[in-house]
Order: structure tokens, then C-alpha cells, then sequence
């Protein structure tokens, strides 16, 4: 199995805990797991690229496992958006010390994600 350390400020059970709590998550799979979707996700998007089939090769590096485009296209939906909301606060908050309910109520606003999208986010001073 490829081995790529990333550096987030938040670890697996709480990726696990938001994928279960968004719905992301319902049955447990031994080939997609919340936690290896989200390093692909970053992975690929950090690399510059933006399509299923590198995310999908990222998967495999990670897994070790095919998985195809066409697959993963049925993973991504609102709960998907919702799920990297959630994290991306978590992720914000555990990084600045913030409270967790603070960040999640400035993040609702988006109402869904571009890869490569201009809009930023106005966080609040102390974050």
C-alpha cells in the first residue's frame, strides 16, 4: 500500500465520526474508506489535478485496489459536500484552537465546492 503521511489537523476517528454523522458513511467499506477518500481528495487537488480518473489512481496508490472513475462518481453527492465541510472546520478549528460550533456556523454559507473555484472564505479574527 502507497504511503503518503499528509498534514491535517484531524485524524481518522473524526473523519470516521463526521462521515457517519453527514451520512457519508452508512455501511463500512473495506476499499473506500472515509479517511483514505480524503487523502486521495487532498492528494489529488494539491498535485493540481482535478478529475475523477487522478482521484480514482490516487485511491488505487492508497489502497493498493482498482477502483474506477465511474464508481467513484456515485460516492460524490451532497453528503459528500457536507462531509468536507465538516472536516475543513474540524480541521480549522483543532488548527487555531477555535470551538468547533463556531467554524461549522460560518461554513453553511457554502452552498457547494469548485475545485479551482476564486470565492474565499471571511473567518473570523481568530481564526
Amino acid at each position: 500500500m502507497h504511503n503518503r503521511l499528509l498534514p491535517i489537523a484531524i485524524g481518522r476517528p473524526a473523519i470516521d465520526r463526521l462521515a457517519r454523522q453527514t451520512r457519508w458513511l452508512q455501511r463500512q467499506s473495506k476499499r473506500l474508506t472515509p479517511t483514505i477518500f480524503v487523502q486521495a481528495l487532498v492528494a489529488t487537488v494539491s498535485s493540481g489535478q482535478r478529475s475523477l480518473r487522478e482521484l480514482a489512481i490516487e485511491i488505487g496508490l492508497l489502497t493498493g485496489e482498482t477502483m474506477s472513475k465511474q464508481s467513484l462518481a456515485e460516492v460524490i453527492n451532497s453528503n459528500t459536500v457536507e462531509l468536507l465541510k465538516r472536516i475543513t472546520a474540524e480541521a480549522l478549528c483543532n488548527a487555531t484552537g477555535s470551538t468547533f460550533g463556531f467554524a461549522v456556523g460560518k461554513i453553511k454559507r457554502v452552498s457547494r465546492i469548485l475545485i479551482g473555484d476564486s470565492n474565499t472564505l471571511t473567518l473570523h479574527k481568530s481564526l
